[in-house]
């Protein structure tokens, strides 16, 4: 029998659509199919699927399955095919090549020290499952260590990237050069891209020097125009840095404008109060580099109003991504080569063009372990103590080795069985389970994997793709190339 859970209905101005999690394709329906499969509002995460008996039980209605059964006839799939079980990132062989001679990237945590105190910093002591600020940096033997273990474990790797992570990584910038000085000499034919995260406020020529030679990509905290940018993020002294970081940017694009359009990233964390309308206006009125990483403060683990007072809950917030999308929506229907606001694209163009690139096959009996990576091998995060984790995402949680005694494949693969042990019930019979790329860092609670941190994620998840496939259908249905220059992007 079907699945109707897997099938998901949602609709555009103009047309109503199912998405099928069995095959991932999407299907026009008529009106009366869409209000069959329980029409949810537009607005909701809400699916197809079994109905309440009245005394808390849950029944497969059988209007529903015939009508699944009615469009599995009509579109040739099989939709609503069940999964059986839930796969792990990889198969057991690629398990340990990955592990053994494929590592991709290195996060080294150089220094615990900062000299900025930005209030919504994740080590500022308001999270509860992070570390606070610290005097302590990666000594050089911990970091060469490090690398060297990296090295040996991605030698199939024709490209490998080590990036510098902190607090502020400048602050131990002996140690970071060591690192470039050691892989340059062990790098043999294969590319290794360096990146360091910064706050830009400790930039010398000296060290911009050092970081143009080595083809450093450069990313700099920038979250908006002064007001903005100084309100969070500060001095020890509670000084603003927005005139010190702009300083900054500007000396890398007199450099060199190719550079800084291709090798700085300018990172921006939205925090509350939300001024959208304000941020799209000042990162059009300035150069700006080709990549942006826009992301929102995270909330877990922290009492928002310990960190943001009353702003904590901006009642705006709704109607300026309204604003924002309407704006995007109709950037994208009336560009022909892509030419969108790159702020707007960053707040909105993640999942369509997941959705988008998409695979449209039925699935095997299996539905992905969602976003979760097999850990230490797409990213492999060290701590200054020398401490092996899964990425910096995940902080100090799930430790899977150490320098000493490298990767602990069996940390690694009790991991991802509890991960699947925890979702499988629910994933296996969730509409989104194709598109979602929640991973251990959404279902974390301090150190540990928990469900119901999962379960909040994953609401909000559902929530995020129902929006998602309503904004690619409405763009799609006007512009059926919006879309192409996905087929060009490269993946990794």
């Amino acid at each position: 029998m079907p699945n109707p859970m897997l099938l998901h209905p949602f609709h555009t101005r103009n047309s109503c659509y199912v998405y099928d999690a069995s095959t991932n394709e999407i299907v026009g329906v008529d009106r009366n199919t869409y209000d069959m499969l329980g029409a949810p509002d537009c607005g909701s995460p809400g699916s197809a699927g079994p109905r309440d008996n009245g005394d808390g039980t849950e029944r497969a209605d059988s209007r529903l399955v015939g009508t699944v059964r009615q469009l599995q006839a009509e579109s040739g799939l099989p939709l609503g095919a069940e999964f059986s079980s839930m796969s792990p990132p990889v198969c057991e062989n690629h398990f340990h090549q990955l592990l053994d001679a494929q590592m991709h990237q290195l996060l080294l945590d150089t220094s615990e020290r900062c000299n900025l105190r930005c209030k919504y910093c994740l080590y500022s002591g308001g999270y509860s499952h992070e570390r606070r600020h610290s005097s302590r940096l990666m000594s050089e033997g911990v970091a060469l260590k490090a690398l060297g273990y990296f090295l040996d474990h991605s030698r199939a790797s024709e490209e490998i990237a080590v990036s510098f992570y902190g607090g502020e990584p400048l602050t131990n910038l002996r140690v970071i050069q060591a690192c470039v000085l050691r892989a340059n000499q062990e790098r043999s034919d294969r590319a290794i891209q360096y990146t360091v995260d910064t706050n830009a406020t400790l930039m010398t020529d000296e060290i911009l020097d050092f970081l143009f030679e080595n083809d450093f990509t450069i990313q700099v905290s920038l979250d908006g125009p002064r007001a903005v940018h100084d309100r969070y993020r500060v001095y020890v002294d509670q000084s603003g840095t927005f005139d010190r970081v702009m300083q900054v940017l500007k000396q890398i694009h007199e450099r060199s404008e190719e550079y800084f359009l291709n090798k700085v990233v300018l990172a921006v964390t939205i925090a509350p109060p939300y001024r959208l309308p304000e941020l799209a206006s000042f990162f059009s009125s300035i150069p700006v580099p080709h990549t942006l990483s826009v992301n929102m403060v995270g909330f877990a683990g922290c009492d928002p109003r310990a960190i943001f007072g009353e702003d904590a809950i901006d009642l705006t917030f709704g109607s300026q991504c309204s604003k924002m999308l309407s704006e995007y929506i109709d950037q994208k229907i009336r560009s022909s080569d892509n030419s969108v606001d790159p702020f707007l694209a960053k707040l909105f163009e993640a999942p369509l063009i997941k959705i988008h690139r998409r695979s449209r096959q039925p699935h095997d009996g299996s539905c992905p372990p969602n976003g979760i990576c097999l850990p230490g091998s797409r990213r492999l995060f060290v701590t200054v103590d020398g401490t092996f984790y899964p990425c910096e995402r995940v902080g100090e949680s799930f430790p899977i080795g150490s320098v000493e005694d490298g990767v602990d494949k069996s940390l690694v693969q009790k991991l991802i069985d509890e991960y699947i042990a925890m979702s499988v019930d629910e994933c296996t019979n969730c509409w989104a389970c194709r598109l979602c790329n929640i991973c251990f860092a959404a279902a974390r609670a301090s150190k540990r994997l928990d469900p119901r941190a999962k379960r909040v994620s994953c609401e909000s998840k559902r929530a995020e793709l129902h929006q998602a496939l309503v904004n690619y259908a409405e763009i799609m249905e006007a512009n059926s190339h919006a879309f192409d220059f996905v087929e060009t992007m490269v993946f990794v």
